[in-house]
């Protein structure tokens, strides 16, 4: 089932440019969504691991954000039905096969982070996303939306630079053994890596991974691209592309873990952490556009996931728990976005008033996101946060 994964997007990727009719296409994207989700749902219920080649598997903690994923692709695909129709969007539907076919090149590069089973493959794919989505990040025609494009692609190629000297790093504490920079290895040999080497590359690692993940100080390029980007791909990137740096983390951390090296890696965490947490707390008070000041709250909750991993325990599962809450709470609060610049065609938060009623739905989703986002009770992110400052 992992190749059908890969191969189902890429077909229709392939498919783009004959496929230009626009409700049969979304019809087929709604179909290759579901497909993923149904995948997913599959992998997940099964018990165990299994592989398609010693480069790509699928584990427990894959499979969750795989789930994540595929759900928020199809509810955003749904969301386009609608959203192709709008009459700002009408003057762009001869180039939207564009628009599917760098999507689905993207989701094919986050099915390939997520399922990764090699350090180096999940580097090459999150590298490949950036190249897909900065395509996304710029639909729009505009001096704003380029600039945006290029300074998330100047700062995520420079992140992910980081990274790879962190992949090296890496492999330098395996000198002398049988290595391979697997994970199932890495994690089998722990114990056996050199400490000075693999305490080097865990920072070099957590600030390339952490650009693409939107953890201060490297968050700059996620206001601009999100208040930019289309709603549905501001939808997308905060709910995939975040948590697929995410995981990258989470599996390097584990790997300092068994090697004894669990107060190290978790005091970088926290300190990064708490960084993604009060630095976007100034900017967010200075926010005049209402989809930056979302994009501001993902670095926050960034933050806050990166702190419950650093403690650990019951804190780890809550920050499982607050990726896969704020991934859909995000979503949701992107995509209202998109209804209210319809509404109001501006994204100045002084230029929105008496949404109730002009779009009552609109705004009772909008108040529910803040509600969910702001951890209330019964929201999963209250649980998530609880179980965070109960470890503290």
């Amino acid at each position: 089932m992992i190749p059908i994964l890969f191969i189902t997007p890429l077909l229709f990727a392939a498919l783009m440019p004959l496929l230009r009719r626009k409700v049969g296409l979304q019809c087929l994207l709604v179909f290759v969504y579901a497909l993923i989700l149904a995948f997913a749902a599959v992998f997940f219920v099964q018990t165990g691991n299994s592989s398609f080649t010693p480069f790509l598997a699928v584990d427990e903690l894959g499979t969750l954000f795989l789930v994540v994923m595929a759900a928020v692709l199809l509810g955003t695909t749904l969301y386009n039905f609608d959203f192709f129709r709008r009459p700002e969007e009408r003057e762009l539907l001869e180039r939207a096969w564009k628009y599917n076919l760098f999507l689905l090149l993207f989701v094919v590069s986050m099915v390939g982070v997520l399922l990764s089973a090699h350090i180096g493959l999940l580097w090459v794919f999150i590298e490949t996303s950036t190249l897909s989505s900065a395509m996304l990040v710029c639909y729009h025609p505009g001096k704003n939306s380029y600039e945006a494009a290029w300074k998330y692609i100047f700062i995520c190629s420079i992140g992910i630079s980081f990274a790879f000297i962190g992949i090296i790093f890496l492999s330098m504490s395996a000198v002398g053994l049988e290595s391979s920079l697997s994970w199932d290895w890495l994690n089998a040999n722990a114990d056996k890596l050199n400490p000075f080497w693999l305490k080097l590359s865990m920072p070099f690692l957590l600030v390339g991974l952490g650009t693409k993940m939107g953890l201060a100080p490297m968050h700059n390029w996620l206001p601009d691209a999100h208040s930019e980007a289309p709603a549905p791909i501001s939808a997308t990137l905060s709910a995939t592309l975040l948590n697929a740096s995410l995981i990258g983390i989470l599996r390097v951390h584990k790997i300092l873990i068994l090697a004894g090296l669990k107060d190290y890696s978790s005091g970088i965490l926290i300190v990064m952490g708490f960084l993604s947490v009060f630095i976007p707390a100034v900017f967010i008070l200075r926010a005049k556009n209402y989809k930056r000041m979302l994009a501001y709250s993902s670095v926050e909750n960034m933050g806050i996931i990166a702190i419950g991993i650093g403690f650990g325990g019951i804190a780890m599962f809550g920050a499982l728990l607050h990726m896969i809450g704020h991934s859909l709470v995000k979503a949701a609060f992107f995509l209202t976005s998109g209804n209210i610049y319809t509404v109001y065609h501006s994204k100045r938060i002084r230029d929105v008033r008496g949404l109730m009623h002009c779009d009552a739905l609109s705004a009772w989703l909008w108040f529910g996101g803040a509600v969910g986002i702001c951890a209330f009770p019964p929201f999963v992110t209250f649980v998530s946060e609880i179980s965070i400052i109960g470890r503290m």
